[in-house]
């Protein structure tokens, strides 16, 4: 593969900026609709009270409290927090928890309310550790509900033979409220003086990401799982310490300096990673034939694994795979056809046509795998260390006239 962070001859990431621009100039609706998030180093080098001192300046400078994180932070109170913990002692075991097995992210959550607090507002340690186990808690919350929650996308590049390419992954991050977008950041995590990682987030505040890339080694993107949980279930795993936040999860790999085989073996080998929830993980790596959409259920269960190269329950190709909310060896939900029509377009397109930065990008601006709750749409290339992302400033639906 290419070493990381090398640049083609052609420039391709000029060209995917290119087609973007081109695309919202033509399409009246969607003009000034993409923006380029801020970007924000993030030194593992500083003490971990530091950490996100950045990260939140460049959040509140861009979009103020009352734009980005008040009106979130009252989304989740009503839809998550006030059902899920509703009496002090309740938060307070959770820190307690979350202080005494992963020490090290509890300072860096202090030091972002810390960083809040100098800015004039109110949020808490232990309220952010309720938002590093958000996810968790939504599974049990949101029993019944089928929200969209995320598409992810990973092509091999046209080679000599089927499979034979580079990966691409393209993802779209579906979320509500509107506001989050507001919150979402380009990251650059450095270590000894060096970059480690990047990724794009809106759960940077919990101290983790959804979406990570390790240049010239592996991407990951995390999907909703409709499975739910029971909150007594949910409360013991985080009370004994077997469970590991699933914001946390890429970083801790990262961190680890985890290869692509490294990374799948964690992922795929029961009881290698212990979530309190289940999710599906979308993975690419920088070598031909890398990728993989892994299925995980609570307590380090693995549910199901597809591979780049191998049939799917979903589709004769063999160079891609596609992921939104649903098993994949299940349907769409009737409502919900994103992963149908994500599909369908990649075998529309072929190989020679779906597989390149721009087919990707077309597909993941296609209605309904763009939808109303898209916040943000990202393009991974592990081989070439780069991550190119894309924040929608506002809701786009198909209308008439």
């Amino acid at each position: 593969p290419a070493a990381a962070g090398a640049r083609p001859p052609m420039r391709w990431r000029d060209l995917i900026g290119l087609v973007v621009l081109a695309w919202c100039a033509c399409v009246p609706r969607v003009r000034s609709a993409l923006q380029r998030a801020p970007s924000v180093t993030v030194s593992l080098d500083v003490p971990p009270e530091q950490r996100w001192d950045k990260a939140l300046a460049a959040s509140l400078d861009a979009h103020g409290f009352q734009h980005g994180f008040l009106p979130v932070f009252a989304h989740y109170n009503a839809s998550v927090f006030d059902d899920v913990l509703p009496h002090e002692r309740d938060w307070a075991a959770l820190e307690a928890a979350t202080r005494r097995t992963f020490p090290t992210t509890f300072a860096e959550l202090q030091g972002i309310a810390a960083a809040f607090a100098r800015r004039g507002h109110v949020v808490t340690p232990a309220y952010l550790v309720g938002w590093l186990w958000i996810h968790e808690l939504e599974h049990v919350s949101a029993l019944g509900q089928r929200p969209r929650a995320c598409t992810g996308a990973v092509a091999s590049r046209p080679g000599t033979g089927t499979g034979d390419g580079m990966p691409l992954h393209v993802r779209n991050m579906d979320q509500s409220p509107p506001a989050a977008r507001n919150l979402t950041l380009e990251l650059s995590f450095v270590k000894d003086g060096a970059e480690l990682a990047k990724a794009v987030s809106w759960y940077w505040l919990t101290s983790g990401v959804e979406t990570l890339l390790v240049p010239g080694s592996w991407a990951a993107q995390e999907n909703w799982r409709f499975q739910g949980v029971a909150r007594s279930d949910l409360l013991s795993a985080v009370a004994s310490g077997t469970a590991v936040p699933q914001m946390l999860v890429f970083r801790r790999l990262a961190e680890a300096r985890a290869s692509y085989a490294s990374v799948l073996a964690a992922l795929t080998t029961p009881n290698a990673t212990t979530l309190a929830a289940g999710w599906y993980v979308v993975v690419s790596g920088a070598e031909a034939g890398q990728g993989a959409v892994v299925t995980q259920g609570p307590h380090g269960a693995v549910d199901g694994v597809d591979e780049l190269g191998k049939r799917t329950a979903y589709s004769a190709n063999r160079w891609f795979l596609a992921q939104t909310n649903y098993d994949p060896w299940a349907k769409d939900e009737p409502t919900d056809a994103r992963r149908t029509a994500a599909v369908e377009l990649l075998s529309s397109g072929g190989q020679n046509r779906s597989a390149t930065p721009a087919g990707l990008l077309a597909i993941a601006a296609s209605y309904p795998v763009k939808n109303a709750d898209t916040a943000y749409t990202a393009l991974l290339d592990a081989s070439m260390g780069t991550v190119d992302a894309w924040v929608h400033s506002v809701p786009m639906v198909p209308t008439s006239g």
